[in-house]
């Protein structure tokens, strides 16, 4: 459908310039959140702000260097306990990155300032392409698995608050199970 394909072409500086980069500077990154959800659903199901990647902690440093050579604006590095946060932006498309930490067998993420373990097998890299974007996810199993221990671990806000993109995501991967575990509400209730 055109319009699916269309409705993130303003995200085209990230996917043409600023992750070939990463590639071309031999760091791994794994593109995760909206992107990966759309991914694992084949096409984009709605428009994306930006693009999150994660990058491991020992390579959060030069990936940050090698994005700001080519970028036209970043902000401010933020930091959450361990987790480094990076934003950029190219042509007006943004690209955030996280740092994850690799402990032995496991990887840790943190979302918001909650701690969730994973084995490294999320670490898989797959190739993906959504209407000619080419990037890397970790697998369909570990996008629903990161998607749901996100919406479990954060505190669910009323309704009228919630983000529009948190159920459309779920509902975009998610059986109707799933999403009344992670959501407290069906799919058809959005």
């Amino acid at each position: 459908c055109p319009l699916y394909n269309s409705m993130n072409k303003h995200l085209e500086p990230v996917f043409e310039i600023l992750l070939p980069a990463l590639e071309e500077a031999k760091i791994e990154y794994w593109v995760y959140g909206g992107i990966s959800v759309a991914s694992v659903a084949g096409r984009f199901h709605r428009r994306n702000n930006d693009v999150d990647i994660f990058v491991l902690e020992e390579d959060f440093q030069r990936a940050k260097e090698t994005l700001e050579k080519i970028s036209d604006e970043s902000f401010p590095e933020k930091q959450k306990l361990w987790r480094q946060k990076f934003e950029i932006k190219k042509d007006n498309a943004k690209l955030t990155m996280i740092s994850i930490k690799r402990r032995g067998d496991t990887v840790i993420f943190l979302f918001g300032d909650k701690e969730k373990v994973y084995p490294s097998r999320i670490l898989q890299k797959i190739e993906r392409n959504i209407a000619g974007f080419r990037f890397f996810t970790t697998t369909d199993e570990y996008i629903r698995i990161m998607l749901k221990d996100y919406l479990k671990l954060r505190e669910l806000l009323p309704l009228k608050k919630t983000k529009v993109k948190i159920p459309v995501d779920a509902h975009a991967i998610l059986s109707n199970e799933d999403c009344i575990e992670c959501l407290r509400r069906p799919i058809w209730y959005f």
